[in-house]
Order: C-alpha cells, then structure tokens, then sequence
C-alpha cells in the first residue's frame, strides 16, 4: 500500500511539473505586450534616427540619397531585433510564433484579424500569430517615420544645401 501511494504521488509530482513547464512555455501575455512596445519603440527611433543623420547629411551638401547604405543596414538591424524581441516574449517554447504554445493573441488585444494599416497605405497583412503583428509594426512604423521624415525634409529648397544660406 505505501509503495502505490508513493508511485501516486510521484505521478501526481511529475504531471504538475509537466504542466507548469507547459505553461511556462505558453509566455506571459503582459511580458508578450510590454515586449512588443518596447521593441516597437525601439524600432521608430532607429529608424528615425537614421533616416535624420543621412538627410541631415544632404541639407549640409553632402551628397548623397536617403536611405543610404548605412541608414538602410541600421534600420534592417533594428526591425530584426524587433522581430526577435517580439518571438522571444510572445512566440513560446520555440520562440517562433507558428506553433501552438506561443501566446494567444486574444490575450494580447491583437484579435483584428489584419493590420489596422496607416493613412490608407499598404499595412493590411493578415495578423494570425505574432509574426504577423511584426509585420503590421514594422510596415506601420516604416510608413509613420517616412511620413514624418517627409514632413520636416522634403520641403526645404535643395538648392540652398550646403550654401550656409
């Protein structure tokens, strides 16, 4: 009697440490939302911040096109960590946001069902895991920081670049 006691317990002790371990890999849906507005921010002022430095560079007369390569390398990088931030917290067990252990999008408020988009542009991917908000954030925030970008730039006069006029 004592040995089938102790063998029911130590199943009972072994299918609670294979649910906690099942849960743990599911991810916390407040860590999954914090993770992907930290990265989402992170991402706009890369970008920004590039986008700045290589047109700074042409109203100085320098010459040179926007993006250029460096601006373009360092926004590349920040979307990719973007999306390994966002697979990390919120893609499970495999961080890969295609199986079913990452974390529900129900339990992240993103159920809309495609990218809510941005001034009627082209952010209307289907969302159905977390890669698909990656793609909905980079796509958004890529058409929010050229808007912007074209707001403070493109109106100056290129023929006064460079003349300290």
């Amino acid at each position: 009697m004592l040995r089938s006691s102790r063998s029911v317990g130590m199943a009972a002790a072994l299918v609670a440490a294979f649910m906690l371990a099942t849960a743990a890999h599911a991810g916390d849906p407040i860590k999954c939302q914090k993770e992907i507005a930290k990265d989402f921010s992170k991402y706009v002022q890369a970008k920004t911040k590039a986008l700045k430095k290589c047109r700074e560079g042409i109203v100085k007369g320098t010459p040179n096109t926007c993006p250029d390569t460096t601006a373009t390398a360092k926004i590349a990088k920040a979307e990719t960590k973007m999306r390994v931030g966002i697979g990390k917290q919120c893609g499970g067990a495999t961080k890969s946001c295609t199986d079913g252990d990452a974390v529900a999008l129900a339990g992240i408020g993103w159920t809309m069902g495609t990218c809510p988009n941005f001034e009627n542009g082209a952010c209307t991917n289907p969302i159905t895991n977390c890669n698909g908000i990656a793609d909905c954030l980079a796509c958004v925030g890529e058409a929010a920081v050229d808007q912007a970008i074209g707001l403070y730039y493109d109106n100056l006069v290129a023929g006064e670049f460079g003349t300290g006029s």
